[in-house]
C-alpha cells in the first residue's frame, strides 16, 4: 500500500512529503507536489529574509549555516517531479519526458507543469479518462471547424455549437468529465483544464490531455 508521509514541521525545520513505492494515484502525486512546493517556498522566503544578500541554492537551504537548516531534506519524489532554485526563484518540473521547468507561484503550478504519475502506473479508469479526453478533443475540434466553414465571420462559443442558430447544432451535448477534465471556449479558442484545478491550457492536440496531468 502507498503511504504518503504528510509534511510536518519539526523543531522549526520543514519536512517535504515522500511518496513510497506501491500503487499511487494522480491526486496523491499532486498533493505531494503541492505540499513540497509550499514548504520549499516557505523555506526559501525565510532564507532570503534572514540573508538578503546571500546567494540561494538547494544546498544553502539544507545547511546549518546562515541560520539553517531551513528544510530537513530536498524533495525526493524524482519519479514524478523535481524542484530547483534559480535566481532566488523556485521552479517545478514534471518527470515526464520532454517536460519543461515551470516557475512555482502557487500549488496550481504543479498542475501547470503537468505533474502526475507515470502512465504505466495508471488504473483502467484513468486510462479511460485519458481516452475520453482525447476523443472529446477530437469531436470538439471537428465541430469547431464545421462551424467555421459555415460561419467564417462569427466567433465560436459553446452556446453557438449547441444551438440551432448558425445552421446548428454542431454538438448534441458539451463533452466533459467532472472528475478528470473540462473543456471550454474562450475568444473562439478551445481550452482544457484539469478537474483538480490549475490554469486552463489551450487545446492543441491529444497530448494536451497529458499536459494537464492525465492520467
Amino acid at each position: 500500500m502507498l503511504a504518503v508521509a504528510l509534511a510536518l514541521v519539526l523543531t522549526g525545520t520543514l519536512v517535504p512529503a515522500v511518496l513510497r513505492a506501491g500503487a499511487v494515484t494522480s491526486s496523491q502525486v499532486l498533493q505531494a507536489c503541492e505540499t513540497d512546493g509550499s514548504l520549499i517556498e516557505t523555506a526559501l522566503a525565510a532564507y532570503v529574509a534572514h540573508n538578503p544578500g546571500a546567494p540561494v541554492s538547494e544546498a544553502a537551504l539544507l545547511e546549518k549555516s546562515h541560520g539553517g537548516p531551513y528544510i530537513s531534506r530536498w524533495s525526493t519524489n524524482v519519479d514524478f517531479y523535481q524542484y530547483s532554485v534559480s535566481s532566488k526563484k523556485l521552479h517545478v518540473q514534471s518527470a515526464k519526458f520532454g517536460s519543461v521547468r515551470v516557475l512555482y507561484t502557487s500549488p496550481a503550478s504543479c498542475v501547470a507543469a503537468g505533474v502526475s504519475r507515470p502512465t504505466n502506473w495508471a488504473t483502467p479508469a484513468d486510462l479511460a479518462a485519458l481516452n475520453h479526453c482525447q476523443a472529446d478533443g477530437a469531436i470538439l475540434g471537428t465541430a469547431m471547424q464545421a462551424f467555421r466553414d459555415v460561419n467564417p465571420r462569427i466567433t465560436i462559443s459553446e452556446a453557438y455549437l449547441l444551438s440551432k442558430k448558425y445552421q446548428g447544432p454542431y454538438l448534441r451535448s458539451w463533452p466533459t468529465d467532472p472528475h478528470y477534465f473540462q473543456f471550454s471556449i474562450r475568444g473562439g479558442v478551445l481550452f482544457l483544464q484539469s478537474a483538480l484545478g490549475g490554469v486552463p491550457m489551450r487545446y492543441t492536440s491529444p497530448n494536451s490531455c497529458i499536459d494537464i496531468g492525465l492520467p
